[in-house]
């Protein structure tokens, strides 16, 4: 049930969530963190995903349609990357989109059916797609990213692993060729969708992120501007709020419930004795492919001398297979980050910012999408390292070498003690709340 206490204003607002687990929850934080500032809030979430928004004591509404879980089924080469080798995950990109995309149309029927009503909408990137229904309804809509996706000349866009193109012009066309692989792939599902079920006409790329993303509605960032500066050619109202994080800094925040303790078990392989331990994870999209990369990582950093926490989402909750290996199915990063000497991870964004957040060393292996990116930066702060998949046998030595340099932990420090000034979510639904009371949006 959604909490009361704040007099509701007489607008509301669904949220769209969908994604991976990494993209559900940090947009479950800012709706409660608008709850808590007076938002009546309506979180549309994903089914296997519904125990975040209980979990948060939203007032959720399931669904059951999302393309991404598709990717969680995955067996074999990764799709929509290119780190299982190129040919192989093309094929694999191909015979996802085939059945993705029927699965794309009916989550956008879903959408149409369970916003009616709304008075505003938010979508994240998983979920730009059903932009048409607010247009449609004739609601404003806002858009909260994990990763930049307006035009800048100061970096280019992420996707893609390169961390400058040397020139501004060439940074912000970059953005425009990201929104254009972005859009393509699904442009005949989504124009399909929006003529035959919400009777309008066909839109193209520019429509789709040019006019949402550079209109007057709030696009908000769980960007921290302590590892990615405000671009300065940025429209006013697009904002880095800091990292939507479920523990803010100063514990304040009533509406998000704190992780439970970190199981007896997993306490007793971290306190006993012996080498420092690192722990390893992939994410939870690609899960086969994630699952070699796991194990290829966990023998280089056993080999290199470190004992092992080594995520495997399908796995069972606690299994200690040595005193030198445990594998866990999944763990709340602000327990378990800062007891650990070092993270290897893919580089998603909310365990880019959870680590950083625990001062913590990080090694990051980017198979796709922002994780390029984010990979550069937590280079560029000096508090870890990238490597490639193909040189994942290093990761062991690098580890040693990072856990060993008292530069990279003291930039560790320092970035941690910057970021627990921070409160991203609940300033991110300062400005939702401000926007929907007609106020400017930005704060």
């Amino acid at each position: 049930m959604q909490r009361t206490g704040h007099t509701a204003p007489s607008r509301g607002l669904t949220f769209l969530s969908a994604g991976s687990l990494g993209d559900v929850v940090p947009l479950a934080v800012v709706a409660a963190r608008a709850v808590e500032a007076g938002v009546r809030v309506r979180f549309l979430v994903p089914r296997r995903y519904l125990f975040v928004a209980e979990r948060l004591r939203l007032d959720a509404v399931p669904f059951e349609h999302d393309p991404t879980s598709l990717l969680l089924e995955q067996e074999g080469p990764p799709a929509l990357t290119p780190a299982g080798g190129l040919l192989r995950s093309v094929a694999a990109s191909l015979r996802y989109l085939r059945r993705a995309r029927p699965e794309l149309r009916a989550m956008l029927d879903e959408f149409a059916r369970l916003v009616a009503g709304s008075d505003a909408i938010a979508v994240t990137l998983p979920t730009i797609w059903a932009l048409p229904i607010a247009h449609r309804l004739g609601i404003p809509a806002a858009a909260l990213f994990l990763q930049p996706l307006t035009p800048t000349g100061e970096f280019p866009a992420p996707f893609q692993p390169l961390a400058s193109l040397g020139a501004p012009t060439l940074n912000r066309t970059s953005f425009r060729l990201l929104h254009a692989a972005l859009w393509l792939p699904w442009r005949s599902t989504v124009n399909s969708w929006r003529r035959e079920s919400l009777e309008l006409g066909l839109a193209g790329q520019r429509e789709l992120f040019g006019r949402s993303l550079l209109g007057g509605a709030p696009i908000l960032y769980g960007i921290s501007e302590a590892i990615v500066p405000r671009p300065p050619d940025w429209p006013r109202t697009h904002r880095l709020t800091g990292f939507w994080s479920a523990q803010p800094a100063d514990g304040s925040s009533a509406a998000v419930t704190t992780p439970p303790e970190l199981d007896r078990e997993i306490v007793s392989f971290l306190e006993s004795p012996g080498a420092p331990v690192v722990s390893v994870g992939f994410g939870s999209v690609n899960r086969s492919f994630g699952a070699l990369l796991v194990e290829r990582a966990a023998a280089s950093l056993e080999r290199a001398g470190f004992r092992v926490v080594a995520f495997d989402p399908d796995g069972p909750p606690v299994r200690v297979v040595s005193s030198r290996l445990l594998r866990l199915r999944a763990a709340p990063h602000e327990l378990l980050f800062p007891r650990l000497a070092c993270a290897v991870h893919h580089g998603g964004a909310g365990t880019v910012a959870a680590a950083l957040r625990a001062g913590l060393p990080q090694i990051v292996v980017p198979t796709g999408s922002d994780q390029y990116f984010w990979a550069a930066r937590v280079q560029m702060a000096g508090c870890g390292r990238s490597i490639r998949v193909r040189r994942l046998e290093r990761v062991g030595n690098a580890a040693r070498e990072i856990t060993s340099d008292m530069d990279v932990r003291a930039r560790c420090r320092s970035l941690s003690r910057r970021l627990a000034s921070e409160d991203g979510a609940g300033r991110a639904a300062a400005i939702i709340a401000s926007w929907l009371e007609g106020g400017a949006g930005v704060r």
